[in-house]
């Protein structure tokens, strides 16, 4: 890992819940703004976001109580159980979407990418735990 992303990994792990959460509220709002760019459907802009959500915490293959509240802070009107959560994110990442999100990747201006970034990092950092199959997520992201 970079010691540029590991620096920011520290920075997200030092921020308070409150602080991870407006950043994550702020971060989807900026991918949703993009998406909404695309030619995907209100639902297949939820449908991508959550799929984002998914790859993030899998990355870990862990899904934890933390990563669920995080997921309810930003979307507090979504009424999701922590086992709807835990089945929705634990399957891991779908091959055939990872090919999507790196073709959207591609086309995403830096604001988005970084957005997606913040947005991927509050969700690593909200179990305060880094495993050597996050950063790899981010180097691809960032690349």
């Amino acid at each position: 890992m970079s010691d540029e992303l590991r620096n920011l990994y520290v920075q997200f792990v030092n921020h308070s819940e409150e602080e991870r959460v407006a950043l994550a509220r702020d971060a989807a709002g900026a991918v949703f703004s993009f998406l909404a760019t695309t030619s995907l459907s209100k639902e297949e802009q939820l449908d991508f976001f959550v799929k984002c959500v998914a790859l993030f915490v899998s990355a870990d293959r862990l899904c934890s109580e933390s990563e669920y509240k995080l997921f309810k802070a930003i979307f507090d009107d979504v009424d999701f159980t922590y086992e709807e959560f835990f089945n929705l994110t634990n399957g891991g990442a779908d091959p055939n979407f990872v090919e999507a999100l790196d073709e959207l990747i591609d086309s995403m201006p830096a604001e988005a990418k970084t957005a997606l970034c913040v947005l991927g990092l509050t969700f690593l950092a909200s179990d305060d735990n880094l495993t050597p199959d996050e950063p790899r997520l981010f180097e691809k992201i960032i690349g």
